[in-house]
């Protein structure tokens, strides 16, 4: 209950200019997220069509990890509220596109280690 006050004291204590600054913000934060896990997502697409996914996984972060950055940079223009609202909304994008996509479960395409035994051997001494 003490979170729902507090949290309406910080609110109330910006003028209504920051707020629409702060919510433009937090639409930001969503729309970099997007660009940046679905980036991430069809990054892992195209890895098994590619002659050297290395190269391609280590490329496509550098890149989204560049623009991101800036994208932040941009947005904080110096002002921490800004950055913690925009990061809050590059998590609600994640959790969107956790949805959107789905979770990464294994695959059976992964073939069996043999160098494991597949019974755990009974030891006598």
């Amino acid at each position: 209950m003490s979170f729902f006050f507090l949290s309406l004291l910080f609110l109330t204590s910006f003028p209504p200019l920051t707020l629409a600054v702060l919510l433009l913000a937090f639409v930001l934060g969503v729309g970099i997220g997007l660009f940046y896990f679905g980036g991430l997502w069809w990054t892992t697409q195209q890895v098994p069509h590619r002659r050297s996914p290395a190269l391609w996984l280590l490329g496509s972060f550098a890149l989204r990890m560049l623009l991101a950055g800036v994208a932040f940079y941009l947005v904080m223009q110096g002002r921490p509220e800004r950055l913690l609202v925009c990061l809050f909304g590059f998590w609600v994008a994640r959790y969107i596109c956790i949805r959107l996509f789905g979770q990464i479960t294994p695959t059976k395409a992964t073939p069996p280690n043999k160098n494991l035994p597949s019974q755990p051997r009974s030891e006598s001494f």
